[in-house]
């Protein structure tokens, strides 16, 4: 699994349209066979804020969301969206890692 987290801050006058175009992205995303969650939410202290909460069962599945049509789409009409530039955070399965340490220092 690969997780990304997309920390966004709006220009409140482009936050309708910033909704609108990432709903319509996040509902095409879930359709994708790599991906396995593709959430949105709005912070409660600031109508600006938003995150995207995206995992993928893989690092193909994340590369081929990057070339669908509709994230060129949503990546096209949101572009003079944004107030600040975005923070991506990437995690990893912290699990798989500790079950191939476990195999290696206690193989069965």
């Amino acid at each position: 699994m690969v997780v990304k987290f997309v920390t966004m801050v709006i220009k409140p006058e482009k936050r309708d349209l910033f909704i609108d175009a990432t709903r319509e992205n996040q509902t095409n995303s879930q359709l994708e066979e790599g991906v396995a969650i593709f959430d949105f939410y709005q912070a409660k202290d600031d109508p600006n804020k938003f995150i995207l909460y995206e995992s993928y069962y893989s690092e193909k599945g994340m590369e081929i969301h990057m070339t669908t049509q509709h994230y060129k789409k949503w990546k096209e009409a949101v572009d003079d969206c944004f107030a600040a530039p975005l923070e991506r955070v990437y995690f990893g399965d912290v699990v798989k890692d500790i079950n191939d340490i476990q195999a290696q220092v206690c193989p069965t």
